[in-house]
């Protein structure tokens, strides 16, 4: 017993590293089931967002447009807060309304956003911002299918498909 005190003592600084690496490895991982994808919110070190905006885009401070998909990811501990949330399904005989939280206005006398492209059914939500996407009702609607979509940025209303 005497030996295992003395050990203990010598090496404590060994052994508190080893655990705070430990630690910190624990509280770095994050895992995404296969069926959900990760909000992530930087809470640190990083530039304001510009006036008038909610969402943040890759290095400022906020709730980023951008998310995590299903698996393994390392988030640097107390930088960023991951938020999991089920991917939006869209069933057979539905369509998916969407209306952006965030974006450039919309010009004066126009009801819906103009359309951008290469945000891949409102998936890619930095791409969406990055290329000028407008905040407010979209004219793109989503078909049935599952999509990984950023509900602190877009919001969707399912709605029955109306056959005309």
């Amino acid at each position: 017993m005497q030996q295992v005190m003395i050990f203990f003592l010598h090496n404590f600084q060994i052994i508190a590293v080893i655990a705070l690496v430990l630690f910190l490895m624990k509280k770095s991982v994050v895992i995404v089931g296969g069926r959900e994808m990760s909000v992530i919110e930087r809470k640190y070190l990083g530039k304001s967002m510009p006036k008038g905006r909610v969402i943040a885009l890759s290095d400022e401070i906020g709730i980023h447009a951008r998310t995590l998909g299903p698996g393994m990811h390392f988030l640097i501990p107390f930088l960023y807060v991951p938020q999991k949330n089920p991917f939006v399904t869209i069933r057979e005989n539905e369509v998916g309304i969407i209306e952006s939280i965030d974006g450039d206005p919309v010009p004066a006398g126009k009801i819906f956003a103009r359309v951008v492209t290469g945000h891949n059914a409102f998936q890619d939500g930095e791409a969406f911002l990055k290329n000028g996407g407008e905040k407010g009702p979209q004219i793109e609607i989503l078909s049935p299918g599952t999509y990984r979509i950023n509900p602190s940025l877009f919001s969707v209303r399912k709605v029955s498909a109306v056959i005309i």
